[in-house]
């Protein structure tokens, strides 16, 4: 707050005269005294957190302005209080009066923003932001939360160059290189995100940010023991409700359910009950099969925080609510509203909870059309170029053939992992929860090492040495990840269709399935459903089904190129025939078969799949054909599929 003598203010006020003073300099001499009284007032209630004259000062502000309504310095100052007391919407009415007396201050801008952002009006405060970098591009306030409010918006790469442009201008600033690694980690791009966090500890070895995100992306980068390793150290340095919240997280990616829920309980211990630790909760109850303590979790983050739309969506998938709950009338008029101030992600969390509600309802046409404008939600969020799928099916295809196949090296090591490959939503967590349920067999789910690998590997020669490196690397890392593993495990990453070539180099004795589906149930499923990361050929259906081709195309590619190496496991023959499919694709595995493995209740291991809650029940039909519920509403869909299953 400036001076106010200092502001210039030879202001032609309407009425003069006040307090008997008719000298119009005296009299602008004399307001300017009082003004500046006040805003002294207001400086000392700020340094002292003097909340008794903060409210004087408030009431001095508002008798000024009853005198002298169009003053913008003063409407500004009592916006700044009104806003710490969090009445924005009281605030928001000074700013633009400021605003409207002085259209070229930049801190009205700044100030009116900050308003906005905690009324989560996100679009507006944005356009403050522009305007206010209009009369100041240099300002760092500006910089930062614009690359705040951008990635508030789900848009990174408009928010990239001002986090980076604010590392550049305030390079000592910690907190700034934070938000700017964020940013990778935010975009997948942990190797570089975890530079960043690198290059903060190595000033301050104890910065609890810094030290929480690098151990975040060590994760994420399956460095499962430099991950743990911090998180120990901050359980000591910083034991925190946040701590424990991303401990809590740590082991529920390892599937160590119990030490989750310790480190989740202890984080609402220190601080209560909230919104992310309860559902975090929820979503390991749901993990281990507990699907009433999920979904009674669920209610409960919804009853205290009723715009929890992400935890709506995953009460939806419990299938405990139907159309009929006030939770879901609720969240069918937020849905109609299409309130701007709900960001696209949040907005679409509501949309494919509906579609599961509807859709377990039988109500088709209406699940169809929640469906049709959720994914169109979302695909308007990104940029997609499908040419770059079509570019590297060719790349596999031609890099792993006939003619060149036999003349590359392959690693000596014996391990035979059995990978499980298939489209999303084509049976892969049924046939792991299968296969697991032999007592030789660890399931170890979606792994993501041999992509990394594959990534790795891209423009490099191959030869014995490397691929056995590569090899005693993956094996390493599950043991990592899960110390408990036997020498047998699964893999079940779907995309992991796509190294199959590299996979039999690097483990030529491995097992590998390819779950066959019906292509049209395939896409059905993934249409109605939000999955998370990696997946954005899901949202419409042209690029669905081109994908689905795609798909198609290379497994059946591996198909012919391995012959009997390969299973193919048709997914509607195993519901039809279950014994008789069991059996044989045991025998494929080289493991004695029991009947006992086949039924899924007899498998009490996490699932961390978008079907945790199908793949405990009972094997049934009703996802066979399930595309006919939906033919009259997704055709384009399904008429775009060169075929529907991988078997010519």
């Amino acid at each position: 707050m400036e001076n106010y003598l200092q502001m210039n203010l030879k202001k032609n006020y309407i009425k003069f005269g006040v307090n008997g003073v008719t000298n119009k300099e005296d009299f602008i001499n004399e307001i300017a005294t009082e003004a500046d009284a006040i805003i002294q007032k207001h400086i000392n209630a700020n340094n002292t957190k003097n909340i008794d004259l903060l409210n004087e000062v408030e009431n001095e502000y508002k008798n000024f302005l009853e005198k002298f309504p169009n003053d913008a310095d003063m409407n500004h100052n009592l916006g700044i209080i009104l806003n710490s007391k969090k009445l924005h919407d009281d605030a928001l009415i000074h700013y633009n009066n400021a605003i409207k007396a002085k259209p070229n201050n930049v801190n009205y801008y700044v100030s009116k923003s900050s308003s906005l952002f905690e009324l989560k009006k996100y679009n507006e405060c944005l356009e403050a932001l522009i305007k206010a970098e209009s009369l100041d591009p240099l300002k760092l306030s500006i910089i930062k939360n614009l690359g705040v409010v951008y990635r508030v918006l789900k848009d990174e790469e408009k928010a990239l160059p001002y986090l980076k442009k604010f590392c550049e201008l305030s390079p000592n600033d910690l907190d700034g290189k934070i938000r700017f690694g964020l940013y990778y980690v935010n975009t997948y791009r942990y190797e570089m995100a975890k530079k960043i966090f690198m290059g903060i500890l190595a000033i301050n070895p104890d910065h609890i940010p810094a030290l929480n995100n690098y151990a975040n992306c060590c994760q994420s980068l399956s460095e499962t023991k430099e991950a743990e390793k911090i998180f120990k150290k901050l359980e000591k340095l910083h034991p925190t409700d946040l701590t424990f919240l991303n401990i809590g997280s740590f082991y529920q990616e390892k599937r160590k359910m119990d030490l989750a829920l310790k480190y989740y309980n202890k984080s609402l211990e220190k601080s209560g009950e909230n919104k992310a630790i309860l559902s975090n909760i929820a979503t390991v109850y749901g993990e281990i099969g507990e699907k009433t303590k999920a979904s009674n979790l669920y209610k409960k983050v919804l009853d205290k925080y009723p715009n929890s739309y992400k935890s709506f969506k995953s009460l939806a998938y419990t299938d405990t609510i139907d159309d009929k709950n006030h939770i879901t009338i609720k969240m069918i008029n937020e849905f109609k509203k299409n309130n701007k101030q709900i960001n696209p992600d949040e907005l679409s969390d509501i949309g494919f909870g509906l579609t599961k509600i509807f859709d377990k309802q039988k109500k088709y046409e209406i699940a169809a059309n929640y469906a049709h404008k959720s994914n169109k939600i979302l695909r308007n969020t990104f940029q997609y170029n499908q040419q770059d799928e079509n570019i590297n099916i060719d790349n596999f295809i031609k890099n792993f053939n006939k003619s060149n196949y036999s003349n590359f090296d392959k690693s000596d090591i014996k391990n035979s992992p059995i990978f499980i490959t298939g489209m999303p939503r084509s049976g892969t967590s049924l046939v792991e929860q299968i296969i697991s349920n032999h007592p030789n067999v660890s399931d170890q789910g979606e792994l993501t090492y041999m992509m990394k690998i594959s990534k790795s590997m891209q423009n490099q020669k191959i030869n014995k040495t490397i691929l056995n490196d590569l090899g005693k690397k993956y094996l390493k890392s599950v043991l990592e990840y899960d110390e408990t593993s036997k020498e047998l495990f699964t893999d079940k990453l779907p995309a992991n269709l796509a190294n199959i070539g590299l996979i039999k180099l690097i483990f030529p004795n491995s097992k590998i399935i390819i779950c066959d589906r019906d292509l049209r149930d395939v896409t059905t499923s993934l249409y109605l459903l939000k999955l998370t990361g990696g997946h954005p050929y899901i949202y419409n259906e042209e690029e669905l089904s081109n994908y689905a081709n795609l798909f198609c195309r290379l497994a059946r590619h591996w198909l012919d190129l391995f012959q009997d190496e390969i299973y193919l496991l048709d997914y509607e023959n195993f519901i039809d025939n279950q014994l008789d499919s069991g059996e044989k694709l045991f025998k494929y595995l080289g493991l004695d078969f029991n009947e006992k493995y086949i039924k899924l209740t007899n498998n009490k291991k996490p699932i961390r799949t978008a079907s945790n809650i199908q793949a405990r029940g009972k094997i049934v039909k009703n996802s066979v054909e399930r595309w006919k519920n939906y033919e009259s509403y997704f055709s384009s869909l399904y008429n775009n599929l060169n075929s529907y299953k991988y078997k010519n």
